[in-house]
C-alpha cells in the first residue's frame, strides 16, 4: 500500500465489550504533515505503537478510567478513510476499564460533544461511552468523577498523534463522509463532557452521531 500524505483521515474505532454487548467509539484525525516512514501498513502500525496503552499519546488508558471492569477495550480498529480508502487493521488490547464496580445498564452512555469553531449542525457532533459502572452516574446525572475522568481522556485527544508537526502529524477533526461536501474535515476546538446521561438503542450503542 502507498504512503499515506497530507489531508488524509484516520479513523480510529474502540472496540469493546460489555456484559456481552459490543459498543464501539470512532474518533477521526486528519494528516496535516505527510507521513515518510512507509506504507500504509507501516503507518497503521506506527500509529497504533502511539496510541496503545503506555505509548507516547496513550489515548486507552485514560479511556478505560471511566469505565466499569466488567467493560474490555477488546481492539483498536485503525484505517485511512479519505480521500481513499484503505483495508483497516485491528490491534489487540484486551484490557478491562478501571473502575471496580459492575456496569448494570450498558447502554446507558456518557454524553461528549465535540464540536469545531464553526456553526451549524454539521460542525457539532457527540461521543456516547457505554460501560459506565454504577457509582458512576446517579438519578439521570453522570458522576462529578466520572465528568472530571472524561474531561482528562478529551485533553488526551487534543494531542497530536506522532511527534509535533512531525512526519504523519495528526489532528482530531470532524468529518463530513457525504459525496456532495466540499470540506471533509473541520478541526475539532473542544469537547464538553454532558452531566445528564444518554441511553443508547442497542444497534447505535457507542457510534455517536
Amino acid at each position: 500500500m502507498a504512503a499515506p500524505g497530507v489531508g488524509m483521515v484516520t479513523s480510529v474505532s474502540f472496540i469493546g465489550t460489555c456484559n456481552a454487548q459490543r459498543i464501539m467509539n470512532t474518533i477521526h484525525y486528519r494528516m496535516n504533515v505527510a507521513w515518510t516512514q512507509g506504507t500504509v501498513s507501516a503507518y497503521y502500525t506506527a500509529f497504533f505503537n502511539q496510541i496503545k496503552p503506555a505509548g507516547a499519546f496513550d489515548i486507552c488508558t485514560t479511556f478505560l478510567d471511566m469505565l466499569s471492569n466488567h467493560y474490555t477495550l477488546d481492539d483498536l480498529r485503525i484505517q485511512v478513510i479519505h480521500p481513499v480508502r484503505y483495508r483497516s487493521a485491528l490491534f489487540h488490547i484486551g484490557a478491562a476499564g478501571a473502575v471496580n464496580d459492575g456496569c448494570s445498564a450498558q447502554n446507558v452512555c456518557l454524553s461528549i460533544e465535540k464540536f469545531t469553531e464553526f456553526s451549524g449542525r454539521s460542525q457539532v457532533g457527540r461521543i456516547h461511552v457505554g460501560g459506565l459502572g454504577t457509582s458512576g452516574y446517579a438519578d439521570g446525572f453522570v458522576a462529578g468523577a466520572t465528568r472530571i475522568k472524561a474531561a482528562i481522556w478529551t485533553d488526551k485527544l487534543f494531542l497530536p498523534v506522532f511527534e509535533d508537526q512531525g512526519p504523519g502529524d495528526n489532528r482530531p477533526v470532524i468529518y463530513h463522509p457525504k459525496p456532495n461536501t466540499q470540506t471533509k474535515t473541520n478541526d475539532i476546538v473542544g469537547f464538553n463532557v454532558k452531566d445528564t446521561l444518554r441511553t443508547q438503542r442497542t444497534r447505535n450503542i457507542g457510534k455517536g452521531e
